[in-house]
């Protein structure tokens, strides 16, 4: 979908592709329910690594693998603000969420950077077969998961910023 600036007054407002005869009400909801999602995954997440316990290898290789697991969910509440704040066609807030988006994807990137550390002296601790096979499984998913959800992130964060800022070119 490509979003084009129109030729509004407003000049916070863009034009779109959008589904005709879309009630703006659905776009607000849209908007509504990613800010919900995105408090409910967070806030879960907040206490699930709490007590905090930077240094402890057991709490890092943990809480980061299950804070990337959570990002199929975060992206739910995120692509849903990204929907939202396209369909009520708001700049400003389209601005926004490509920010954040992209905020959200150094997060990610910083969070496996930490994780990576964690990794060696993790697989060292785990001497048997089975529980080594397990930490190798949590590794490939927290990797699949940093990597493609980065990406995601950044087309979507950068995506946004240019529709933000592109001149219209209605036909």
């Amino acid at each position: 979908m490509q979003i084009l600036v129109s030729e509004d007054p407003n000049p916070n407002a863009v034009s779109a592709e959008l589904p005709s005869g879309t009630p703006a009400w659905v776009w607000r909801f849209a908007t509504f329910a990613g800010v919900i999602i995105l408090i409910e995954v967070l806030g879960d997440l907040a206490i699930g690594a709490y007590p905090v316990q930077w240094g402890s290898l057991e709490w890092e290789f943990v809480a980061i693998s299950q804070a990337l697991s959570a990002l199929p969910l975060v992206t739910v509440g995120l692509l849903l603000l990204v929907f939202g704040t396209v369909g009520s066609r708001r700049r400003i807030g389209i601005r926004v969420v490509g920010v954040l988006m992209l905020l959200f994807a150094l997060a990610v990137i910083g969070s496996y950077g930490i994780f990576l550390l964690v990794v060696p002296p993790a697989l060292k601790l785990v001497t048997q077969a089975a529980p080594r096979v397990g930490v190798l499984k949590v590794v490939a998913k927290t990797s699949l998961l940093a990597v493609g959800f980065t990406l995601l992130y950044v087309i979507a964060g950068l995506a946004c910023l240019r529709s933000a800022s592109t001149p219209s070119r209605r036909k």
